[in-house]
């Protein structure tokens, strides 16, 4: 405890709940943790017979110019999941994107606390979304326009907003963001994906369930995949910290040339701990196979049947 962490003038000393750990911009296992709760919810979707693409990196790139050189291009637009669900509205291609808060003043409030909304610091993260993708596609406009570069098939632009990139993204929804909270707390948008996945899911298999109707089988999805989906993501903000924790004062020859090479193991660390989890956890562990969700799911009083 005590120890300053951080760079330049915003160093802060290590507090007693780690929260200081987890909210420092110290390595790269924000991108871990992101990764992993965001990749548990695109399979537990697709295991339930969603259609769900996992990080579709081919929506923009046609329309972004080719990189110059080192360091002399824009990033492509990357939503983590795209999704074909009814909601609000008919079946049709949603774009999400999963973002992360750590317990900090600049994330938890006293604004957001006094109202009584509840998960308010989740629900403000994620409603900056949107926002943000527009200021990325005008971007991406602009760098376009200013190398000279007209995407094939696309009629010139003559720089008046909104520019290609920006009407393909226009033609989407607004893009939804999906906020995990230090205390596992969500975003709105992410319990409404869960109830639409769980209804998508419950009218196709709630025969073979066992459940009486739809609405019985539907509500087992809604909890299960609350709970399991929850406990994974208080699950990566503990690793976050043990791990940096490990990592601040790793074992002699661990990591012996900086900081650099420090970050490197203490990721190889988290990598292999998450790896020798899912392994250690077996088959049941994996909800959405034969033996996971449909196995959780205990109607005693109605013989199992066969999906419809």
């Amino acid at each position: 405890m005590g120890q300053l962490l951080g760079n330049g003038r915003r160093r802060q000393p290590l507090d007693a709940h780690g929260h200081t750990l987890t909210c420092t911009p110290l390595d790269k296992l924000w991108d871990v943790q992101h990764d992993t709760i965001a990749h548990k919810l695109f399979t537990d979707m697709d295991q339930l017979g969603v259609r769900v693409e996992w990080v579709p990196k081919r929506i923009f790139s046609h329309l972004i110019a080719p990189q110059q050189g080192r360091g002399g291009g824009v990033k492509n637009i990357l939503p983590d999941l795209r999704v074909w669900l009814p909601i609000d509205g008919p079946e049709r291609a949603l774009l999400y994107d999963v973002k992360t808060i750590h317990a900090s003043e600049n994330t938890y409030k006293n604004a957001h606390l006094r109202g009584g909304e509840r998960c308010k610091s989740a629900k403000v993260r994620a409603d900056r979304v949107p926002q943000e993708y527009a200021a990325h596609a005008d971007k991406i406009d602009e760098h376009n326009r200013r190398v000279g570069f007209h995407p094939p098939g696309v009629p010139r632009w003559d720089g008046a907003p909104p520019g290609p990139v920006r009407r393909l993204l226009d033609t989407f929804q607004p893009v939804r963001g999906l906020c995990f909270g230090a205390y596992a707390e969500t975003s709105p948008a992410v319990d409404k994906l869960l109830k639409a996945v769980a209804e998508h899911a419950s009218a196709r298999t709630w025969r073979e369930l066992g459940a009486r109707c739809v609405k019985e089988a539907k509500a087992h999805y809604v909890s299960s995949l609350r709970r399991n989906l929850g406990v994974s993501a208080m699950r990566e903000n503990a690793r976050l910290v043990l791990y940096r924790v490990e990592a601040l004062s790793a074992p002699l020859g661990a990591c012996t040339g900086g900081l650099a090479d420090r970050t490197e193991w203490q990721r190889r660390q988290y990598v292999r701990s998450a790896v020798a989890y899912d392994a250690l956890s077996g088959p049941c562990a994996c909800r959405g196979d034969s033996q996971g969700w449909r196995s959780t799911l205990r109607f005693a009083h109605v013989e199992m049947g066969r999906a419809a």
